[in-house]
């Protein structure tokens, strides 16, 4: 589909010097901060020709090889780069047909930290609620890919805590 404002669920941001400073600058005004509940709105408002809707079609109808003048303010990553969770409970199909291009998780009805904590695999289908029964009160539904959220945990700890000791 077509998204006309930033999901900063994964965001690269490869800005000038100048942009960098002119953005910081923003995030120190607070009369300009209170208007944000969000990065994702800060960022629509900053960047206001992410609406532009005929500069994003272009952008989506053929992605890195549009003109860059076409592009407004931002290139659209691959679906894999922000690959939203609860997708996998809303679009099985879509789900499973893609996970092998994923490369960042954004843990969206549910965070990692709000599953039941596993290591190593997911939960089997068996286990996993049917889609039309998932809700956020279900401890796992939104939660297949959590396993993944506590082992990079786990190993994120275990490397702190090993360079800590050296």
């Amino acid at each position: 589909g077509n998204w006309y404002h930033f999901n900063t669920g994964s965001i690269l941001w490869r800005a000038s010097a100048e942009e960098m400073n002119r953005v910081y600058d923003l995030t120190k005004d607070d009369t300009f901060m209170k208007r944000f509940q969000s990065d994702q709105i800060f960022l629509n408002t900053v960047y206001p020709d992410r609406t532009d809707v005929q500069k994003n079609e272009l952008m989506s109808e053929k992605g890195l090889e549009s003109n860059k003048d076409d592009w407004g303010e931002v290139v659209n990553l691959p679906w894999g780069y922000n690959a939203q969770t609860h997708v996998e409970v809303q679009l099985p199909e879509f789900w499973d047909k893609h996970l092998s291009d994923v490369k960042i998780f954004h843990f969206t009805e549910k965070k990692g930290w709000q599953c039941p904590e596993r290591y190593g695999s997911p939960p089997s289908n068996e286990e996993m609620p049917l889609a039309k029964d998932c809700n956020n009160k279900i401890p796992l539904c939104f939660c297949r890919e959590a396993y993944r959220w506590y082992d990079s945990l786990k190993l994120a700890s275990e490397m702190a805590e090993s360079a800590t000791k050296a």
